[in-house]
């Protein structure tokens, strides 16, 4: 096999196969000859990538295969806008200009049936087709969600993906933050899957732009995400991430009330209030529809793990209540600040609205992008 590829292309397919399978198993380097001429790159195993690349040369029809982190590395120093892939059953050599490189081939012995170059689905097409920034958005937020910090360890769960009535829905919760968001959908077919929060959220990130819209659909128990011209599969889990329902009687009840806070503000209140403090960082927020203070948890006794550097700050942000039926009273709750931060930063725009209920109910937040509804929410911390 000799092709000449665009080197950008072939290392934003190898990028994107990368976040679809972070394992350094086998990749299988496919040529395939269609109405238009393809580099496929395939992982085994349960994950799968095709990505068109222009090309330029010759194929033997041939499977050639080699750990993708080795193919990383080799195209790493390449820098011109060609390289010439040669390759054989126990090599590979990428050449442009004077510059060459060369790594030792597996002995792969597949069915290029195994590995269908056109998209096919478990039903009659996909269960999604939807705009990619809507998505990309939704994703992060939700992954912000799905994280959270054990032992000093970031874990990330999961995301529940359904799509129902030309409507696209995204869940996720960690227990303590809970998400949902909504994104128009011009699919009618109703589906529902779960998937790993962490690897979506890559191949998302991946994605090569420009891109307007994206399609989701089943093939087999994985999510296949991509457009006509290439896509990707990732795994999906066989159970529920949470009943919607369910979280709307907690973070949207008849006593929540909203009130508009400049997010970047709240940010930094957030931050300085947790600078001083170790271990759970908790802080202390005061509502009232006079003003908002953010301070430094100075309880430290009823948060087992807190501790304190003997330092409290506290801040004043500016905020409008929206509703004319604001208690009189100050409503006081406690916070993981780490776990409010990641719901705020994951969200765009200058403003947020936060919508406070009693002292035991969950904090819930709004942006101010228009084009996705849904809300963020994080539960507080119950003073003993």
């Amino acid at each position: 096999m000799k092709l000449t590829v665009n080197t950008r292309e072939l290392r934003d397919a190898i990028d994107l196969a990368i976040a679809a399978h972070p394992r350094d198993e086998e990749i299988v380097l496919q040529w395939v000859q269609e109405s238009a001429a393809k580099l496929t790159l395939v992982t085994e195993g349960q994950l799968l990538t095709v990505t068109s690349i222009g090309i330029d040369g010759d194929s033997d029809g041939e499977l050639y295969g080699t750990a993708l982190y080795k193919l990383e590395q080799l195209l790493d120093p390449f820098d011109s806008e060609k390289v010439t892939i040669t390759a054989s059953k126990s090599y590979m050599l990428l050449q442009a200009n004077k510059l060459r490189g060369q790594i030792a081939l597996s002995d792969v012995h597949l069915d290029s049936g195994r590995f269908p170059s056109d998209i096919s689905f478990n039903q009659e097409g996909p269960f999604a087709i939807v705009s990619y920034d809507q998505f990309r958005k939704a994703v992060a937020d939700m992954t912000a969600v799905a994280s959270r910090m054990v032992l000093g360890d970031r874990r990330v769960g999961h995301i529940e993906i359904v799509s129902i009535d030309k409507q696209l829905h995204m869940m996720a919760t960690d227990s303590y933050k809970f998400g949902f968001r909504e994104i128009e959908n011009h699919a009618i077919i109703n589906s529902e899957v779960v998937v790993q929060a962490a690897m979506l959220e890559r191949v998302v990130r991946k994605l090569a732009s420009p891109i307007d819209m994206i399609f989701l659909g089943m093939r087999g128990n994985r999510l296949v995400i991509g457009t006509p011209d290439w896509f990707v599969a990732i795994p999906t889990v066989g159970f529920k991430v949470t009943d919607l329902s369910q979280i709307n009687k907690l973070v949207l009840t008849d006593h929540h009330k909203p009130m508009g806070f400049n997010r970047r503000e709240l940010i930094s209140a957030v931050k300085a209030a947790a600078s001083v403090t170790k271990g759970l960082h908790i802080i202390e927020i005061d509502f009232s529809k006079y003003g908002t203070t953010v301070s430094t948890c100075i309880h430290p006794g009823n948060h087992p793990g807190e501790q304190m550097t003997g330092d409290q700050i506290i801040k004043e942000v500016s905020c409008e209540p929206d509703t004319d039926d604001w208690p009189d009273e100050i409503i006081q709750m406690h916070f993981n600040a780490n776990y409010l931060l990641d719901l705020l930063e994951a969200m765009e725009g200058n403003d947020c609205t936060v919508f406070v209920g009693r002292y035991s109910d969950a904090l819930t937040i709004m942006g101010d992008d228009k084009d996705i509804a849904g809300f963020l929410a994080l539960s507080p911390i119950m003073q003993r």
